[in-house]
């Protein structure tokens, strides 16, 4: 039972360390045309919904949401924004990819969702950086929209 435990353990240590790799070489892709502090907060939002949805296991789910909302606490988008975000990657996650070994490609639906266009097109219709009506802090406006 220990070894069983053990050995689920490393299985979870090395699949989290696979997601970090793939969100870092990702993000190098990007998705948001103008990178702002705003639209990467964003973008790594995404990044960090997806694979907490796409994978049923509590820790790998758990750090992904604790990981969401530290980025969405630091943007300032509007709420309808990343409701539009967490249906879109419903969406891709329900997508059928048929893989050779019958194996998962959950990871594989997050890359491709992640450079779609998709996110862009979600922050584009809600970039709080527009104008800075919306913000309560001017000096927050220029720190996130510049």
């Amino acid at each position: 039972m220990v070894l069983i435990k053990e050995i689920l353990r490393m299985d979870i240590k090395k699949l989290i360390s696979i997601v970090v790799v793939l969100g870092v070489l990702g993000c190098s892709g990007g998705s948001v045309k103008r990178e702002t502090p705003e639209s990467i907060n964003f973008v790594n939002y995404a990044y960090a919904i997806c694979i907490g949805s796409a994978f049923d296991v509590d820790v790998v789910r758990e750090d992904a949401n604790r990981s969401a909302n530290g980025y969405m606490q630091q943007g300032n988008i509007s709420l309808e924004a990343y409701q539009a975000l967490r249906s879109k990657v419903d969406s891709w996650l329900a997508k059928e990819y048929p893989s050779q070994s019958g194996g998962s490609l959950q990871i594989m639906k997050c890359n491709d969702f992640f450079n779609s266009g998709d996110i862009q097109k979600i922050y584009i219709e809600h970039d709080p950086c527009k104008s800075s009506e919306g913000w309560l802090d001017v000096v927050d406006f220029n720190r996130q929209c510049s």
